[in-house]
């Protein structure tokens, strides 16, 4: 049986920080201000009062990408060689 990789414990803790800020958005935080543009634009544009709703945003931007993977996949070509395993 083939031990599961996971990814070290601080991509998992940076992964737990974003996930937290994007499930309570306020424009101008910290961790997601990059994301303020695309979320006024893709997200409130058409729904305004979905920053009022805890965990809105962050399922947005994740129904939004999910739909741009499933649009253009990306060529097995440009993907990084998957890490050799440690001796």
């Amino acid at each position: 049986m083939t031990p599961v990789r996971r990814p070290p414990w601080r991509a998992q803790e940076l992964s737990r920080a974003v996930h937290m800020a994007l499930y309570a958005w306020q424009p101008g935080a910290i961790l997601t201000s990059d994301c303020d543009d695309d979320i006024n634009k893709y997200c409130l544009a058409a729904r305004p009062n979905m920053q009022s709703r805890p965990g809105a945003v962050g399922a947005c931007l994740a129904s939004i990408v999910s739909g741009l993977q499933l649009a253009a996949p990306v060529p097995s070509s440009t993907l990084s060689p998957p890490a050799s395993p440690r001796p």
